[in-house]
C-alpha cells in the first residue's frame, strides 16, 4: 500500500535539471517508489472511457454498457452504467457509475461480482495500488483506503497526474 506525505514546498523537489524546471503544483508524495496505477492519468483526465493492456480492454460502449474484451471474447460486465474513469488493477475493475449518482463501483473479473466501492458522488477517480484518489461533490480531492478517507485538497483539483513518486495536481482557487 501507499501513504500520503504532503510536499513541504510549493515546488516538487527533483534531482535532474530538467525536472527542476517543473511548474508550481500542489501535491503529495507517494512514500513507496514502486506502485501500480489503474489507468494513465492522461486518460483519466479525459474521462477515462477506455482501459487496455496486453490481455484485456475495457470500455463504455454507445449504449452505456461497460464491456470487457479479452482476445476474441467480449462480455458486458455492467449494463447502462455510462462508466467513466475506468481503472484496472489485476482482476479488479473500478469505475464511476454515472447512472447511479456517480458512485464508484468495483467489479471483480474472477468472481464476476460488481458492487459499490465508494458510496459518494465522484467526478474523478484514480486508483493507485489499493488506494483511490477521487474528487467529491464539493470538488475536494479525497484519499480513500480501507474504508477511511482523508481530504487532500479543499480546493477544486484539476489535472491530477503522477510525476516521479508524487501525485501532483493544480488547484482552482476562487
Amino acid at each position: 500500500g501507499i501513504s500520503v506525505k504532503e510536499t513541504s514546498s510549493d515546488y516538487i523537489q527533483t534531482e535532474s535539471a530538467i525536472e527542476s524546471e517543473a511548474e508550481k503544483f500542489s501535491g503529495f508524495k507517494l512514500t513507496e517508489k514502486s506502485f501500480r496505477v489503474g489507468n494513465t492519468p492522461s486518460s483519466l483526465n479525459q474521462n477515462g472511457l477506455l482501459y487496455c493492456d496486453a490481455e484485456k480492454m475495457l470500455f463504455d460502449d454507445i449504449n452505456g454498457d461497460l464491456i470487457l474484451q479479452q482476445g476474441e471474447q467480449r462480455k458486458t460486465i455492467a449494463s447502462s452504467v455510462n462508466a467513466k474513469c475506468i481503472n484496472v488493477i489485476d482482476d479488479r475493475v473500478y469505475f464511476i457509475n454515472s447512472s447511479d449518482e456517480n458512485r464508484v463501483y468495483l467489479y471483480n473479473i474472477s468472481s464476476d461480482i460488481c458492487e459499490v466501492y465508494i458510496d459518494d458522488y465522484t467526478s474523478f477517480l484514480m486508483i493507485i495500488d489499493d488506494t483511490a484518489v477521487y474528487e467529491d461533490k464539493n470538488h475536494r480531492l479525497i484519499f480513500f483506503k480501507n474504508d477511511s478517507t482523508e481530504i487532500i485538497s479543499e480546493q477544486q483539483a484539476l489535472w491530477v497526474d503522477i510525476f516521479a513518486d508524487n501525485i501532483i495536481y493544480t488547484e482552482l482557487n476562487g
